[in-house]
């Protein structure tokens, strides 16, 4: 989530809840509403249905959708248990190879909670942040197979649809969740003496000859599910995580060729397994809309501006493309244009304007094609063709005859 008035809800809560003579219970059963109001004020939630609920019960995916565009993998209607995609598909005597993302998230070290904290504390805790996971999982076309006590699995594929989408997806929903959390929980939880509250999270993917779909136990009494190393692989990866770190298996590595500014190798294998750690702040950071105010990280924000990039790809549509959501198909033409309050620039208002790309991967080095000068002068816009596998960005330089200073836009995309 994006959070520019962190001080606001801080202050609110704790004038709210600790100074109006509130038991704990009531401070913490109060929480998911004070949440939900810093999401409002901020633009990522919708309004509560009453004061009085102990829920997160809306959710404004308008907003959402406002910076990170409406998710082509995303499901309809919440469900939890047998994926939509598959439940009328697969019979209970039947299986199906298909490829699955599996991830798993927690809460680190929840068990320390049940020595400081009532039942029901912990319960709305747990509650509030699950319900969380739920609403931003399902924002970014995942599906909720399972909750498991402080935990929850999510599933992001959909059937016979692009694997690296819901590679990408994955990566979106585990790294939103972590820093809301991180960015509204703990700081008024840790200066209130209830704790930090911190989530790790677990992700692999499995190709189609790897996973196989079917059912688990009797009729009337089973489960849909994946019989994979890569589903079990996932949970193992999440227990390996630190508080509010990622752990991605080798496959999700190699499938998207991620940079190595956004994974490090970790020391030992699960079962000759790789797996690395993504740096998920970086990646947000990666964003153009959002920024870190400080070299600590710990507190993210929605970084204002009067320019902007847009990027279209050049389809039967000309589709808007938004910033690190799917994977654009190689040989696309890929149009990226500066705007001015969202309206095209007046040219001659500029001293200059240059464009560059800035290509990673395996593919794009053996080419020798990383760092690009696209040599065009005070061009509002530059035209790429997607090439080579990986995450890349196009970087906009220019400076405006009313502006002291050059300003530098990034805007990230990935290419299949």
């Amino acid at each position: 989530m994006i959070f520019n008035e962190l001080e606001k809800f801080r202050n609110d809560l704790f004038k709210n809840i600790y100074e109006s003579n509130k038991s704990i219970s009531e401070a913490v059963s109060y929480a998911p509403n004070q949440l939900l109001k810093s999401l409002q004020n901020n633009g990522f939630t919708n309004n509560i249905v009453n004061e009085s609920s102990d829920k997160l019960t809306t959710f404004n995916y308008s907003e959402m959708v406002k910076y990170l565009g409406k998710n082509k993998h995303k499901i309809d209607d919440f469900c939890i248990g047998d994926h939509p995609d598959f439940k009328n598909v697969i019979g209970n005597h039947d299986s199906l190879n298909h490829y699955s993302v599996s991830c798993f998230i927690d809460i680190a070290g929840s068990t320390d909670m049940n020595n400081r904290l009532s039942l029901t504390n912990i319960r709305y805790i747990k509650d509030s942040i699950l319900t969380l996971c739920i609403y931003v999982a399902n924002f970014f076309g995942g599906h909720i197979h399972r909750l498991q006590g402080d935990g929850i699995f999510i599933q992001f594929v959909r059937k016979d649809r692009n694997h690296l989408d819901s590679i990408i997806n994955s990566l979106n929903a585990a790294s939103f969740i972590l820093r809301t959390v991180n960015d509204l929980i703990n700081p008024t939880f840790k200066v209130k003496g209830l704790g930090e509250i911190q989530l790790r999270a677990g992700i692999d993917y499995g190709s189609k000859d790897k996973v196989l779909w079917s059912h688990f136990g009797i009729p009337n009494c089973s489960e849909l599910t994946t019989t994979s190393f890569h589903t079990d692989s996932a949970a193992k990866l999440q227990s390996k995580a630190k508080p509010d770190q990622i752990i991605i298996g080798d496959n999700i590595c190699k499938e998207l060729d991620l940079p190595s500014n956004l994974v490090e190798k970790k020391g030992d294998k699960i079962l000759e397994y790789k797996y690395y750690l993504f740096k998920h702040l970086d990646y947000l950071n990666s964003f153009s809309f959002l920024y870190f105010p400080n070299a600590t990280k710990n507190s993210i924000q929605l970084k204002k501006s009067e320019y902007t990039l847009q990027c279209n790809v050049k389809d039967e549509s000309n589709s808007k493309y938004w910033e690190n959501s799917y994977s654009i198909p190689k040989e696309k033409n890929i149009k990226f244009t500066l705007l001015h309050n969202g309206q095209k620039i007046n040219i001659e208002r500029f001293e200059f304007i240059n464009w560059f790309v800035k290509n990673t991967g395996k593919e794009a080095k053996k080419a020798n094609k990383i760092d690009i000068d696209l040599e065009l002068i005070n061009s509002d816009s530059c035209n790429v063709v997607a090439s080579f596998l990986g995450h890349h960005k196009a970087i906009c330089e220019f400076k405006a005859k009313d502006n002291h200073r050059k300003e530098v836009i990034e805007f990230p995309i990935f290419v299949q």
